[in-house]
Formats: structure tokens, sequence, C-alpha cells
């Protein structure tokens, strides 16, 4: 049986098994087929679960008219949609027959106030899993489920950073801890995960998850953009990320907005900044806050001008540091 690690992410859905896929969380509702003009390969893949059709788009065009569904919902986690991005993944990733997978939850809808875990959600999510998924292209048959570990957002990017690729335990990071608190920021699309350790223990009092991430600097870039170009309605989603990724250039329109984009990703920066050292509190017993999550990609320049340089750890391809966690604890815990 092989196992994944799938971090199933409002913005984008990562997964990890000896290779890693990335697919972002683009899904329309019915049926949608179409093939890319130049390359004549299809860029969308066509599923039915529980009888509600979806289209998975993995490269929408700049010129794509069509609404994506919303993923910023309370249902998300336990959704059709949400089932037919997973599956989607395996697909890329190759997986066959029977598999086990390890999927994620926000820190704050994982856990409790209490501090215990969320066991209705977390259960509600397993039985979403159950769910007839028919793939309408000509696939092989789907990969069956017959394991599936829910693991907290955050605490992944943990066992990510303790343990290395064999299991054993990293000694850099084990040294870390023996001399303070691990604090792990995950910035994801809609959310940060806050999460400290003492030693292999979550100190809920310092752990928390803010209301926050990535998809903040899309929308500020849209709603720019929009006044720039007067335009009321939905601009496609991939001219926003064309800007993003290419520093606020987007030459095809001979559009620059390096500058505010410059000031935008401050803003987050800082934003996220003020909320973990609200959290945190004092650093002084902090040995290391080790950023993972796309946001820390995005704002690595930001952040690391808000931070002392000892203080922080920005992790190798931190985007898919939650798979990779999720991968070590279905396989060594």
């Amino acid at each position: 049986m092989q196992n994944y690690g799938i971090d199933n992410g409002l913005y984008a859905v990562k997964l990890v098994n000896g290779k890693a896929v990335y697919i972002p969380s683009r899904v329309l509702s019915g049926f949608y087929p179409y093939l890319s003009v130049e390359s004549e390969v299809n860029e969308s893949f066509l599923y039915e679960v529980e009888g509600k059709k979806f289209t998975v788009v993995e490269k929408p065009s700049n010129n794509s008219n069509h609404q994506f569904l919303q993923t910023r919902t309370d249902d998300f986690p336990y959704s059709e949609m949400n089932l037919a991005l997973v599956y989607h993944s395996l697909i890329k990733a190759g997986a066959t027959g029977e598999v086990g997978i390890c999927t994620g939850l926000p820190f704050n809808q994982y856990y409790l106030e209490t501090g215990t875990k969320n066991n209705e959600l977390i259960n509600k999510v397993k039985e979403s899993f159950k769910k007839d998924v028919k793939v309408i292209q000509d696939y092989k048959d789907l990969p069956v489920i017959v394991e599936h570990k829910i693991c907290s957002e955050g605490v992944a990017g943990y066992f990510d950073l303790k343990f290395n690729q064999d299991g054993t335990i990293n000694e850099e990071f084990q040294q870390l801890q023996n001399n303070g608190l691990i604090a792990i920021a995950d910035i994801g699309g809609s959310t940060t995960d806050i999460v400290t350790f003492d030693g292999d223990t979550i100190d809920f009092s310092r752990s928390s998850t803010i209301d926050i991430g990535g998809l903040w600097l899309k929308d500020a870039v849209s709603a720019h953009l929009k006044v720039h170009l007067n335009s009321s309605g939905a601009l496609p989603d991939k001219m926003i990320d064309d800007i993003i990724i290419n520093n606020g250039v987007y030459a095809s329109r001979n559009l620059d907005f390096s500058d505010v984009l410059s000031e935008l990703k401050l803003e987050l920066a800082t934003k996220i900044t003020n909320q973990i050292k609200h959290k945190i509190r004092n650093t002084a017993d902090v040995s290391l806050i080790a950023f993972i999550g796309g946001g820390s990609l995005t704002l690595k320049d930001q952040l690391k001008a808000l931070y002392p340089a000892e203080l922080v750890k920005f992790v190798k391809d931190p985007i898919h540091a939650n798979a990779r966690g999720m991968l070590k604890l279905m396989k060594y815990l």
C-alpha cells in the first residue's frame, strides 16, 4: 500500500509521495471539458461525486469567464468539491490500487478551545471520503482509500521539521528544541496557523489560527486592478496570479503594479507578524519561528525584514511542508 500526504487547502492541494504534486483548488460546478489549442493537452478534468458533477481546472486561461466555486466555506473540508480535488491529486501522482492518505484541517478546526480534538468534525471529514466518486475521462480505476488519517496543519509542518526523510530525528532541530520553544507559522490561503511547541507538547495558550492568509493579497491586488481598469466585474483568477508571480508586472497588458504589490505584501506581512507576536507574546524563550506554507514564500523578503535573522527559518519548499509532514506521520507515527 502506498501512502500519500495531502495538504488539501482552500487555495491549492499539495500532495507528497516521492514526487510533489500541486493542484490549484479551482473547481467548476458541472462539466466543462476543453482542450488547450497550443499543446492539445486536456486542461480540465471531470468528476462525479454522489451524482454532483465537477470540473477541476488546472490551467485556466486569462480570458476564461468561468466562476470557480468558492472554497472559503465552513463545509469545504467535507464537501464533494474537496473530494474531487483530493482524488484528482492522487490521479496526478499516479496512485493506483489501495492507498493510505493523511489530509489536513486548520489548527482551530482540528482542535477545540479546550485543547481536545474536534472529533465531531474529524469524523465528519472521514465519513465524507466514503462517498461515491467517479472520474469521467479515460483513466485507470480510481485508487481505493483504505486508511485515512487527519492532522492539524501546522502540526504537520512540525513533523516535517522534526523527522528526516528516513524517519530519524533531525539533530539540528532537536538541538533548537532543547534550547527553547518552537513556533510553526503556517501561512495558507485564508488562514495562518500559529502552533507553539514546548518539547513535543502544544502550548495552546500560545497557539491559534488567524483569519488572514495569502488570499488577502489576491483580493487586494484584484481591487487595485479593477480601479485601474475601471472594471466592475470579476477579473480572471489566472491574471491576478500572474501579476503576483511576476512581481506586479503583467506584460501582455503593459501593466506595472510592482510598487503597489510591494506595499501590499508589506502590509500583509505586518498584519500576520503582529498577530504572531500577540499570540506568542515574549519570544525570549522561543528558539525558532519556522515559516511554512505558500504565503511564506510570497512574503519571504517582507517577513525577513520584520524578524531577527537568528530567530526565523524559512524551510525549503514551504508549499509542501505540511504534506511532507503528513506523509511522515503516515509512515513513522
